[in-house]
C-alpha cells in the first residue's frame, strides 16, 4: 500500500494511514502557521490505491497557480500552496510500495527442492555394503 510523504516547515513525515489533515488547528496531522490557512484547510485522502487532496479552505488550495477543490496526486513531488498562490507551501510525494520479492523459481528437480533426486555414482543402495556391491557385478 502506497504511503504519502509530507513536507512542509522544515519538517517531513511520512504517513501510512487513510488520511492526513493540513491546516492551523493544533489537532491537524500537518500543522501550519500562515494566516491564510484554514483551521482543517485541506485533507489528503486515500481512496482505493491511490491518494487525493480535497480542499475545504475558505482562501483555497494552489497548485501551479491554479485554484483547486480536488486532485489526484501523482507519482512525483506536488506543491500545495495554502491560501494563495504565494502561500504557505506543503510538498506531498506519493511513495510507492515495494513489491514483495520473487519467490524462488521451481527449477522442476525434486532434488533442488530437498525432495528424492538422483544419488552421485556409486551412492546407490548398498553402497556401503561390500557384499551387496559383489553381488550387483
Amino acid at each position: 500500500m502506497d504511503r504519502l510523504q509530507v513536507q512542509w516547515s522544515g519538517t517531513t513525515r511520512i504517513f501510512d494511514g487513510p488520511r492526513v489533515v493540513v491546516g492551523r488547528e493544533s489537532d491537524c496531522d500537518v500543522p501550519v502557521s500562515d494566516g491564510r490557512a484554514s483551521r482543517h484547510h485541506l485533507t489528503l485522502l486515500r481512496e482505493g490505491s491511490a491518494w487525493v487532496a480535497v480542499d475545504s479552505s475558505s482562501n483555497g488550495t494552489y497548485v501551479a497557480g491554479q485554484r483547486i477543490t480536488r486532485t489526484p496526486l501523482p507519482a512525483g513531488p506536488l506543491n500545495l500552496h495554502l491560501g494563495g498562490p504565494d502561500g504557505e507551501t506543503v510538498v506531498v510525494t506519493v511513495l510507492a510500495s515495494q513489491p514483495a520479492p520473487p519467490a524462488p523459481a521451481d527449477s522442476g528437480c525434486p532434488a533442488a527442492a530437498g525432495g528424492p533426486g538422483l544419488l552421485p555414482s556409486g551412492a546407490g543402495p548398498g553402497a556401503a555394503d561390500p557384499a551387496a556391491a559383489a553381488a550387483r557385478r
